[in-house]
């Protein structure tokens, strides 16, 4: 069904229209969902470019398909092209939104997690931190995202012996398991 909705949306629309872009969006994101990656690639990046050329580098739907491309990249492993889509929605959503938006604390989130897969925990930690204390301004020591927050930062300290960073977890969040 999307795979006919994409043709026909390419026919009558034309390939850079908005909603035939939403659609190889859809059929990517199809594609990545029953583990089709190599399929969801080309179709994640034609959406890309679509958007950037549509909308320009910064628009909101330019970087939403940032952020789509970069999270199928590491999905894939290939985490050095991931890497500065990434870092890019990153900067897009901290300029645009703030440091304290729920979509810019997610994205600090995801490049603290792709830093973590790459081994480099001394990059990872600062930017896990920095979600943690965004949640916990946002929505309160005691909002399930913010222990949840606080939870795996305190595992990541725990793996690195960090028994200092832990205790202060601890004091601030209390018992997290």
């Amino acid at each position: 069904m999307l795979e006919l909705e994409l043709r026909t949306r390419d026919q009558r629309l034309g390939p850079d229209h908005a909603d035939t872009l939403l659609s190889v969006t859809c059929l990517a994101m199809l594609y990545q969902a029953q583990g089709e990656l190599a399929a969801a690639k080309p179709l994640y990046e034609r959406a890309l470019l679509g958007f950037e050329v549509k909308y320009g580098p910064e628009h909101r739907d330019t970087l939403i398909s940032v952020n789509n491309l970069a999270v199928l990249l590491k999905a894939m492993g290939n985490l050095a092209e991931a890497k500065p889509l990434y870092e890019r929605v990153l900067a897009g959503d901290k300029a645009q939104l703030g440091a304290s938006h729920p979509h810019t604390l997610d994205s600090i989130y995801n490049l603290a997690r792709l830093h973590q897969a790459e081994g480099s925990i001394g990059t990872a930690l600062p930017l896990f931190k920095e979600e943690l204390d965004g949640c916990a301004a946002l929505y309160g020591v005691d909002h399930q995202e913010t222990r949840t927050s606080a939870r795996n930062l305190k595992q990541l300290y725990e793996q690195q012996g960090d028994t200092k960073a832990v205790a202060e977890i601890t004091s601030k969040f209390g018992a997290l398991d």
